[in-house]
């Protein structure tokens, strides 16, 4: 099966999943802000994004928006990185596939997140400032990773 990795990273964090799974599954690997994006090649389409504050970014809708009629027609997954749990980042992703009727469709995981504090500008220093010191250790899931990746080999 042919696959794309496609990928939205505001600080690195996702790239550096999407690199680790394009690499380990020998798939092609795409920023989704790409001009040259074309889907006709593959069946499968392997969507990486960070969720920010409680949406998908800004590139991966406009991606979604460009390419929905392409995706309904091949396998998609959704992987997502951040730092607000499993739990949110479902929900988040429930609301956006509602939007393009694709809720039932894309299969979901969640990685986790990290802090990447060197690419972050002054006022999201703070706020992880903040949330560091309510005990949250952010980390990704490597076993979640060693998962999807062994899924996506099968």
């Amino acid at each position: 099966m042919n696959t794309l990795v496609v990928f939205s990273s505001k600080h690195g964090t996702t790239r550096k999943c999407a690199q680790t799974i394009a690499d380990r599954i020998k798939s092609d690997l795409v920023d989704c802000t790409s001009k040259q994006i074309n889907l006709n090649n593959y069946s499968r389409i392997i969507l990486c994004t960070p969720i920010y504050f409680g949406g998908i970014t800004g590139e991966m809708k406009r991606f979604f928006k460009k390419h929905k009629e392409e995706l309904d027609k091949r396998s998609v997954v959704l992987l997502t990185c951040g730092l607000g749990g499993a739990q949110n980042a479902q929900a988040t992703v429930d609301r956006f596939l509602d939007k393009f009727n694709l809720k039932n469709k894309i299969n979901h995981e969640h990685l986790g997140g990290e802090i990447m504090w060197d690419s972050l500008n002054f006022f999201e220093r703070v706020i992880m400032k903040a949330v560091s010191k309510e005990g949250l250790v952010p980390t990704l899931d490597a076993q979640k990773i060693d998962k999807v990746i062994n899924d996506l080999l099968i």
